[in-house]
């Protein structure tokens, strides 16, 4: 099998070899410890993340978003709250046949 290269393809493949020489000669030269440079990704905790701590704190979030449900259910329930229409900036102009004025749910 013969393979014919122009000179385009021949020039590009020089180049690329070329510069992933560049990027090896510094790799193979570097004899640092590579252990110091490496960091864990810390969002303003100490240490490695704690899956059951995150957990945790969902299960609270859910209480607490549970707690703020139920009041305001309460709320609803209880009639205290009033509404006011005002038909003049309606942005939705009932239709013919819309289910807003004929009462349908």
């Amino acid at each position: 099998m013969v393979v014919v290269m122009d000179n385009y393809t021949r020039v590009l493949l020089t180049v690329i070899a070329c510069l992933l020489t560049l990027i090896a000669i510094p790799l193979w030269n570097y004899s640092g410890n590579i252990d110091s440079q490496v960091q864990a990704a810390v969002s303003g905790r100490p240490g490695i993340p704690d899956s059951g701590q995150q957990m945790q704190e969902l299960i609270e979030l859910t209480r607490e978003t549970k707690t703020i449900l139920l009041e305001i259910g309460q709320t609803l329930k209880s009639g205290t709250i009033k509404v006011e229409i005002d038909n003049e900036s309606d942005p939705l102009p009932a239709k013919k046949n819309d289910s807003r004025k004929s009462g349908a749910k």
